[in-house]
């Protein structure tokens, strides 16, 4: 089912500052859909800042491509004790300290809307910045701490979506929850109109395990399907710049003959021309979803489990379930999901119906309208 995209929000000049990281640790979904929700905002004629204090240089160079302005923080940090959230590390220094210098910056910038995405940062550090912006959003996932925020977005799918968040927001706060925010780049939006179901056996397969693939994924099951004989299909494989064994991944594909791409900007293009995927459950899973196309998918970060066990009971995806270090068991996963036609096919049209590409721009009209969509 195809779905209109929604009418454009009147043009408004607003500074909207976004507070993001991004690293092997931290990976470069958080990244992405800010500059997804970014390029939507633009559009509408608000002027956007970044803030951050892990950023690697090419993230930071793309960011700058974009006619963003990337500000760094960090300099004569002093790291101390972290605080009890489950992902404090992923701040690098205190909530305290991290707030005096983001604060400095907001201070100069006259920020309508300051925007956080990030774990590590929860209801104290947006409480210091309050002076500092007349509203906030926050976008999350994990539901396990506080916040003072007027927004809260999670784009994802839970079977407690509706109460997840009530005790850990103010109650006069704006939840926008569920895939119908998904902040999906533009591209996915385009490529949608093309989207089919998918049908039969898997003749192109794509292979994507996130821009950093920290512990490695990619390379166990790229071994296990030279093991399965694919002669006839072709597959696309996608690592980051960054990828530990980027050149040993590019070795296997070359002798394989799988084409592997490194950094694409074309990833909306090669979803929509895959008849398979297999890779990491998360946000990932929604560009996934949007262009209908069936997939198995590991959860490779322990706040991922939730998440993609729901999606696999709503038909959304085939959560795997081997041990990816399993070379036998890995192996009959990969065989079983890519012999399942009749479950692939109907996974595709659940895809098709679940996910319509247009939740950076409910996110974004909200901002500038207060109105739901």
């Amino acid at each position: 089912m195809r779905r209109a995209a929604l009418p454009p929000a009147i043009k408004v000049s607003m500074q909207i500052t976004f507070r993001v990281d991004a690293s092997a640790m931290i990976g470069t979904g958080h990244i992405m859909r800010c500059l997804t929700l970014a390029d939507t905002l633009k559009q509408l004629g608000a002027r956007c800042t970044f803030i951050s204090r892990h950023l690697p240089e090419y993230l930071q160079d793309f960011i700058e491509s974009k006619s963003y302005q990337s500000i760094r923080i960090g300099e004569d940090c002093q790291t101390e004790p972290s605080n009890e959230l489950p992902h404090a590390h992923f701040l690098g220094t205190s909530q305290n300290q991290d707030a005096d210098q983001t604060q400095t910056i907001l201070e100069a910038l006259d920020s309508d809307w300051l925007i956080i995405d990030h774990y590590g940062i929860d209801h104290r550090w947006e409480t210091a910045l309050r002076p500092f912006t007349k509203k906030i959003l926050v976008i999350d996932d994990l539901a396990d701490r506080d916040h003072d925020c007027d927004v809260l977005v999670d784009q994802n799918l839970y079977a407690d979506m509706s109460t997840r968040y009530v005790e850990h927001i103010p109650d006069q706060a704006t939840s926008l929850l569920g895939v119908k925010y998904a902040m999906l780049r533009p591209e996915f939006c385009d490529a949608r109109e093309r989207a089919q179901t998918r049908k039969g056996k898997v003749q192109h397969l794509f292979v994507f395990f996130g821009g950093m693939d920290t512990a490695n994924y990619t390379l166990p099951v790229l071994q296990s399907l030279s093991d399965l004989k694919l002669n006839d299909c072709a597959v696309d494989v996608v690592v980051g710049a960054e990828h530990s064994t980027r050149d040993t991944i590019q070795s296997i594909c070359q002798q394989e003959n799988y084409t592997c791409h490194v950094q694409t900007n074309k990833m909306a293009e090669l979803l929509l021309s895959a008849d398979a995927a297999i890779g990491a459950g998360g946000s990932t899973s929604w560009e996934r979803c949007c262009l209908g196309l069936p997939s198995l998918a590991f959860t490779v970060a322990p706040n991922q489990d939730a998440l993609t066990l729901h999606a696999d009971r709503l038909g959304l995806l085939k959560a795997a379930h081997a041990d990816i270090y399993d070379a036998k068991a890995l192996h009959k996963e990969i065989e079983d999901f890519m012999n399942a036609n009749a479950e692939r096919e109907l996974m595709s049209d659940t895809c098709l119906e679940a996910i319509d590409a247009q939740g950076a721009q409910r996110i974004a009209s909200y901002m500038l309208d207060g109105k739901v969509a």
